[in-house]
């Protein structure tokens, strides 16, 4: 099982895994992660995996992905993992410095999953609700 760095709740602060497909920043809060493995581990634990790519709108309908892992939900009994690619490493997010996406995320079939964005060394994060991905 993954765990951000501390096991206190913090109420400040947000621990997200960041990961990149076709060199866009993503994040998802590490408490919704249970596991995060290869491919390989997925198959041989009979984990169904959905790919990031085909759960969001992408602007090209060929994604390659070049360091693929898969991350399971926490807290369910649900078999079915996400695949993403380059994960990065676990990133401490000041609450305040997250700011909302508008409202056209909201409407577009594949995008209701963002829920806001962070910006580090101006690159853009752009953080996913994984239950609402993973459903």
């Amino acid at each position: 099982m993954i765990k951000a760095a501390s096991s206190v709740p913090d109420q400040e602060n947000i621990e997200v895994l960041v990961f990149s497909v076709q060199n866009i920043l993503f994040a998802i809060d590490g408490e919704n992660i249970d596991r995060l493995i290869t491919l390989e581990e997925a198959e041989k634990k009979e984990i169904q995996v959905d790919w990031f790519h085909q759960k969001i709108t992408f602007a090209t309908p060929e994604v390659s992905y070049r360091n693929p892992r898969v991350i399971t939900l926490a807290g369910t009994e649900n078999r079915t993992g996400l695949v993403i690619d380059q994960p990065h490493d676990f990133m401490t997010v000041p609450i305040r410095s997250i700011r909302p996406l508008p409202p056209l995320f909201e409407k577009k079939q594949g995008l209701q999953a963002f829920w806001g964005a962070y910006m580090k060394d101006n690159t853009i994060i752009l953080l996913i609700d994984f239950h609402k991905l993973a459903g």
